[in-house]
């Protein structure tokens, strides 16, 4: 992955999303919505570790803590992870560097990857990564995976895999799939609700003024009637995996 995009971008907008903070915060919201939904539904107990891999500012960090005894988050660079200190001060999270997550021995009962993986353009180093992963999981432990796909096409940043073959890597790996999901895209398959959300006047006020605070408020109480699963097919999936049992 390209660490000096990513650090760039957190030092311009503060988090490594979408760059509109209209999309950034409903996006943001729908997304930990439906995680912690896969988290409820796969998990009936406490978890006693669990990891989010490609964290970011600490969203998805912070949803996993609260149902976690321990949460780490790891990124790319320390710049990333500063900003995800700041924002959460949870005794049960940490946050590491990524190359010092080699150094860790903990096993985790899930793991969490939002529009990681498909910033990692080599496929040996995509098929590394899934390895690793598999090894830090407990058995039977769950890999919850969100991504865009397509046909193979890169950008710097970027690559839109074919998804047949993203299922092939992880079964090559040790996973199994339990369910895929086809999910909106805010700019090639929005939601209705997302649509009339972004285009209001009131919310793109909010926006030039850089009322974030208040933008994120509303971002979040619309977005909590909203649904990002789709029935049609779609470039974006959510993708959950089991480590196989051997």
């Amino acid at each position: 992955m390209n660490k000096i995009f990513w650090t760039q971008r957190v030092n311009t907008y503060g988090h490594t999303g979408w760059s509109d903070n209209i999309t950034y915060m409903y996006d943001q919201s729908l997304r930990l919505n439906l995680v912690e939904k896969m988290i409820q539904k796969y998990f009936s107990d406490k978890l006693k570790f669990s990891l989010d891999y490609g964290c970011g500012s600490g969203d998805f960090t912070k949803l996993l803590a609260s149902y976690s005894v321990e949460t780490t988050g790891v990124d790319i660079a320390q710049e990333i992870i500063d900003v995800a200190i700041q924002k959460n001060k949870q005794s049960n999270i940490s946050f590491l560097q990524l190359d010092d997550l080699d150094n860790t021995t903990d096993k985790y009962s899930l793991v969490n990857a939002i529009t990681v993986l498909q910033h990692i353009l080599l496929d040996n180093e995509l098929n590394h990564v899934l390895a690793k992963i598999n090894k830090m999981l407990t058995p039977a432990g769950i890999f919850i995976i969100v991504d865009s796909y397509g046909d193979n096409t890169k950008s710097e940043y970027m690559k839109f895999r074919k998804y047949e073959d993203f299922l092939t890597l992880l079964s090559n790996n040790n996973f199994d799939i339990l369910e895929t999901y086809n999910l909106y895209h805010p700019q090639e398959k929005p939601t209705k609700l997302f649509t009339l959300y972004s285009n209001n006047i009131f919310v793109r006020i909010l926006n030039k003024l850089r009322y974030t605070k208040q933008l994120d408020h509303v971002a979040k109480y619309i977005s909590s009637f909203d649904c990002p699963i789709v029935i049609s097919d779609t470039t974006t999936k959510l993708t959950i995996a089991k480590k196989r049992m051997s």
